[in-house]
Formats: structure tokens, C-alpha cells, sequence
């Protein structure tokens, strides 16, 4: 409504729209497509019909691609982010974009919340390759945990405790538990109010 309402006015004034204004509307369509895109994907999901192109690849590498990636924010913030138990490829036959967009939103929330630290950790056994995504932030309050994973929450206490930050769409952490399970896996969440949260995932382990 806010793009039609400045487009049908620049119309009917037969002016040209100020290169600000384009800035912003640009920044609007690509914001509302992203939402469309977001919960069209959670509905396949929800369905059971989410495509994916599964293939083999290292997870380790994907990850050590993800920590650079977000690494100068990091560092603007003063928020150091490592890898730890990394020591194999941590190979994993899944849909790579999926993934990845997993942890872009499980990075990109901690970053949202840490104080100084996030520690991204591997493990590995027979049946499952583990990944935790911990850092030392605000937290979530017990009562909330439930809820986290449902689409459009979020908590109130969190909000308050964001800086300023624009808010978020409620819509990261639903798609992380959706693509999660759509591959077979689970993920979790652990966390005290004030001294910061921990989420696992954990993926079924195929063989080549």
C-alpha cells in the first residue's frame, strides 16, 4: 500500500520520483518479497512439501564461509565468533540452501543478542551430527521458550532488550524448525533469562 500510495501520486503529478524515495520503495518491495518468499516456504514446509536438492557437502566449510561472512558486523558490534569441534568436514547430504539459511538465521539472531561472544560447536556420533549455536546475551525468559519457534512470536522482554535494533518479523526461527525437520532433524533451544541462549541442531547422519 505505502509503494502503490507514492507510485499513483508521482503519476498523477506526472513528476519524477526523488532517487531517496526509490531507495525506499526499492527497499520496501525487496523486504515485502522476502516475507512472501519466508512463509510461502513455511507453508510447503508445514505440508510436508518442501523441494529439496540434497547433495554431499561440508558443513564445516559452509560454516567457516557463514563466520566470515558476518564476521565484520561481529567485529563492529565487538562480538568475537569462533568454531569449536570442527576437526572433520562434517559432511552432510542435505540441500545446501536450506541449510544455510538455517544457520544464517540462527548466527544472525545471536548476533542480534550476544554481548561479546558466540560459539558455534560440532559434534558427531553414528546417528546424528550435532551443531550449537551459543551466545551470551539477554536470554529468553522460561514462560517464552515454548513459543519461540512459532511463527510471527516474539517476546516482549526481548524486544525491549534490542538496542533499538529494528524489529524482526518473528519468522527466523519458525523457518530454522521447518527446514530442520524437513530434512529429518530436530532442534532445540536452552537458554536463562540474562545470561544467554544455546541452539541445537541436530541432523541425521547418511553415509556416501
Amino acid at each position: 500500500a505505502v509503494v502503490r500510495a507514492k507510485l499513483e501520486n508521482a503519476l498523477l503529478r506526472e513528476e519524477p520520483v526523488p532517487p531517496e524515495q526509490v531507495v525506499l520503495l526499492h527497499n520496501e518491495i525487496y523486504r515485502v518479497s522476502k516475507l512472501i518468499r519466508d512463509l510461502n516456504a513455511l507453508a510447503l514446509a508445514e505440508a510436508g512439501r518442501l523441494p529439496l536438492e540434497r547433495s554431499w557437502f561440508s558443513l564445516k566449510e559452509m560454516m567457516e564461509l557463514l563466520v566470515e561472512t558476518f564476521r565484520p558486523e561481529a567485529e563492529e558490534a565487538g562480538i568475537a565468533v569462533s568454531l569449536s569441534g570442527f576437526d572433520s568436514p562434517c559432511s552432510v547430504y542435505a540441500d545446501r540452501e536450506r541449510l544455510q539459511q538455517v544457520f544464517v538465521n540462527l548466527l544472525g539472531n545471536a548476533l542480534r543478542y550476544a554481548r561479546s561472544t558466540i560459539v558455534i560447536a560440532c559434534a558427531q556420533d553414528d546417528a546424528h551430527i550435532r551443531v550449537a549455536v551459543r551466545d551470551d546475551g539477554v536470554g529468553i525468559e522460561e514462560e517464552d521458550l515454548p513459543y519461540v519457534f512459532d511463527r510471527f512470536y516474539r517476546s516482549p522482554r526481548a524486544s525491549a532488550q534490542d538496542g533499538g535494533r529494528p524489529a524482526g518479523l518473528g519468522l527466523g526461527l519458525a523457518i530454522v524448525k521447518e527446514f530442520v525437520q524437513a530434512h529429518g532433524g530436530s532442534v532445540s533451544v536452552e537458554s536463562r533469562w540474562n545470561e544467554g541462549s544455546v541452539f541445537r541442531v541436530a541432523l541425521p547422519v547418511f553415509r556416501e
